[in-house]
């Protein structure tokens, strides 16, 4: 699922994705406020961000689905940031295509349920 990315940063995720069989875009949505029904129905497990989603909307995003993951990407898909409900923020590096390409397949298999604390890094709310 791709959420609220910047157009040519979706379309370079897009493709990237494409080029990868054990991933598939589920999604395409402008802003966040849909995302707990489309998860829902379609049983999306990551989901890539843009820089504009505020760490308020994270937590909203994780807490209505819990087994999801939030890859947000910052820097024009520099840099990116993995959350999830477990008490954990992990730099993913600089991004390439490789390295987005893993940072969407750690998303995926570590998807689990357990309370919030801190969505974001230091600087990044």
């Amino acid at each position: 699922m791709v959420i609220a990315l910047p157009p040519l940063l979706r379309e370079l995720v897009a493709s990237l994705i494409a080029e990868r069989p054990d991933m598939t875009v589920v999604a395409e949505l402008n802003d966040h406020h849909a995302v707990a029904e489309v998860v829902g129905r379609l049983g999306a497990q990551v989901a890539i961000v843009g820089p504009d989603l505020d760490a308020a909307s994270c937590r909203t995003v994780l807490e209505s689905q819990p087994r999801l993951e939030l890859l947000t990407i910052y820097d024009d898909g520099r840099d990116a940031f993995l959350c999830d409900l477990v008490t954990r923020v992990r730099a993913t590096g600089a991004m390439a295509s490789d390295s987005l390409a893993e940072a969407i397949a750690l998303g995926a298999r570590s998807c689990r349920n357990a309370q919030a604390l801190s969505l974001l890094p230091p600087g990044r709310s």
